[in-house]
């Protein structure tokens, strides 16, 4: 868990200072405040989900896509 966490994490910190010269101060920040916006927005609905169906994220998938959607979440969590 802690290499994929120093994976994600270290690879942004040593790369957003030049990425935001080459985007631009203005343009980089509000893009990383949208992306944070998102993220929040997406985690608070999967939480919503999860307390009202209940199950592990493969179960979810199950109950609101069928067989499709469980295979779908499933891959999406090996993929990440």
């Amino acid at each position: 868990m802690f290499t994929i966490f120093k994976g994600f994490v270290g690879s942004g910190v040593l790369y957003t200072p030049k990425n935001f010269i080459n985007g631009g101060y203005v343009f980089s920040a509000i893009t990383m405040i949208a992306a944070l916006v998102l993220t929040l927005y997406c985690a608070k609905l999967l939480l919503d989900t999860r307390a009202k169906i209940g199950g592990s994220f493969s179960e979810i998938g199950e109950k609101t896509w069928g067989k499709t959607g469980k295979t779908l979440v499933d891959v999406a969590l090996v993929g990440s």
